[in-house]
């Protein structure tokens, strides 16, 4: 039964399932007997935590701040507390609450951490933390009489006693902390988004042991992977460098400026979604989209990250394009947008048969990109409206290998972009016509699936053998810019990476070896 969306757990009670949505509203659904839904209550606030319940009371928090109490039996209001006002970065504001001994504890994005009292609603008391608390809180009763123990986003687990006095912080790893946690008298587990397991001692938040959730050796204390990580482009977000600030998202739902001479983290900004797109900035705003979760793309201040506005495309993988007062961007479901700058209205839209996943260029009064349908456009910068479009004849494009994350390049008069998996294509970017093709002619296996840089007379692409996902026997190509004809190659740079030039130089890293060349 679709209730709306979801971004909380549902919650399994005695004899009711409750489903906190982001429309606001809190279902209670029956287990048994023909109607379905016993009540539903709206908070007003979108709701993006999963609730707790006693046998009388469910709870669950909303984004504007408030926590609420309702009567199981008729989902009837008892009690409502406002414990902040928000933080508009934050697309979830609160962790899932923790009910024990009468007691509700919850963290927020508002760096507090809240005890309240379940059966009254009055806020018993409420403590200061150094960062974000998402993962659910931990009380242990058996130790130090109760004492509360929360994790941040800055990876510190820190415990406090009954009355909210920090008892110690425990500086525990450099990565985010969003797993709940749990453990007893002799542990406290800690799951890291580092991928470790670590057991922290109660008392005194001293680590007691390590463990790699993937398989692995060490080697002078540092850890080398057996595993592959899974999800490929999600993490593959670009950094973008403005006014001495690194701004990069990530799989987390995050977008982040960091200071670029001390990469320490000015803001943050939170999504829905995944953030595989590099953010982009222009006259002081940064623009990102997000995929997984709801259609918003992302206006913020770029000096602090709060909201300025949001609109609905869709799922965006790709980067957004800034261009005088217009951003262009393409969803996964094969659609490129025009939106003003300025406010986040659509200006136009033009859908294809595929997704959108190369970066559009503008130039002219052009916006080119490419889609999973096989075809590069150029597009009219001011209506959409198509001035032509090519894809190679005699290819099944609904089996992969149209344009796909590498971003078409404009160079001279071409568009240099990659079509089916081995491909580097130029074309004539006033008439479409193509000028010349390149593959590596060597590798019966090949990928090629990295932006081409170009600089003087030359272009350089990088190809690799496709061995099931991964990487294998990575080169970079320099071709004769006018006839795409191989000059040299250089064996270890290159694969899944593009490269950047210089005047006189091409500088590459590699998806086979750890040298940058």
């Amino acid at each position: 039964m679709r209730v709306g969306d979801l971004f909380g757990e549902p919650l399994l009670g005695k004899e009711h399932v409750f489903a906190a949505t982001d429309n606001g509203s809190l279902h209670a659904l029956n287990l048994a007997g023909p109607q379905r839904i016993a009540w539903t209550y709206s908070t007003g606030s979108p709701l993006r935590t999963t609730p707790a319940t006693d046998d009388h009371k469910v709870y669950v928090a909303a984004q504007d701040g408030t926590l609420h109490a309702l009567n199981i039996a008729d989902g009837s209001s008892a009690w409502k507390l406002k414990l902040n006002n928000g933080e508009p970065r934050a697309w979830q504001l609160f962790s899932t609450p923790l009910l024990h001994g009468g007691k509700l504890y919850l963290g927020s994005a508002t760096r507090e951490l809240y005890c309240v009292d379940a059966r009254s609603g009055k806020l018993d008391w409420k403590a200061a933390t150094n960062d974000w608390i998402r993962s659910r809180p931990l009380v242990l009763d058996s130790v130090l009489d109760g004492v509360v123990f929360a994790a941040g986003l800055d990876g510190v687990v820190a415990a406090f006693d009954h009355s909210g006095k920090p008892l110690w912080s425990a500086p525990t790893t450099d990565h985010p902390i969003f797993a709940d946690l749990v453990g007893s008298p002799t542990g406290i587990l800690v799951s890291g988004s580092d991928l470790f397991l670590r057991s922290l001692d109660p008392s005194t938040g001293k680590q007691q042991w390590r463990h790699s959730l993937l398989r692995c050796t060490y080697e002078n204390g540092r850890r080398i992977c057996a595993d592959i990580v899974a999800a490929g482009g999600d993490f593959q977000s670009p950094p973008t460098v403005n006014r001495g600030r690194v701004f990069v998202g990530g799989a987390d739902r995050f977008t982040r400026a960091i200071d670029a001479e001390s990469g320490k983290e000015v803001w943050r900004f939170e999504t829905s979604g995944q953030v595989s797109g590099a953010p982009t900035v222009h006259n002081g705003r940064v623009f990102f989209g997000q995929q997984g979760g709801n259609h918003d793309l992302y206006c913020v201040s770029e000096a602090n990250g709060s909201p300025i506005w949001t609109a609905q495309p869709g799922w965006v993988w790709t980067t957004s394009t800034p261009h005088d007062e217009r951003l262009f961007t393409g969803t996964v479901d094969g659609k490129v947008f025009a939106l003003s700058t300025e406010d986040g209205r659509s200006l136009w839209m033009r859908p294809t048969n595929g997704g959108i996943y190369p970066s559009p260029a503008v130039a002219k009064g052009k916006v080119f990109t490419g889609s999973w349908d096989g075809y590069y456009y150029a597009l009219d910068e001011k209506t959409g409206q198509t001035h032509w479009a090519y894809a190679k004849e005699g290819i099944d494009y609904s089996r992969g290998g149209g344009p796909d994350s590498a971003a078409a390049i404009l160079w001279k008069d071409m568009l240099l972009g990659r079509i089916i998996p081995n491909t580097l294509i130029a074309l004539d970017r006033q008439t479409g016509l193509e000028k010349w093709r390149f593959s590596d002619p060597t590798r019966p296996k090949k990928g090629m699936n990295a932006t081409a840089s170009a600089s003087g007379d030359k272009v350089f692409i990088s190809t690799t053998i496709d061995h099931d996902g991964m990487p294998c026997g990575a080169r970079l190509f320099c071709l004769d810019d006018a006839t795409g004809k191989p000059l040299w190659h250089y064996t270890g740079a290159g694969g899944w990476t593009g490269s950047s030039c210089t005047s006189d130089t091409v500088i590459c890293g590699s998806s086979t070896d750890v040298f940058i060349s």
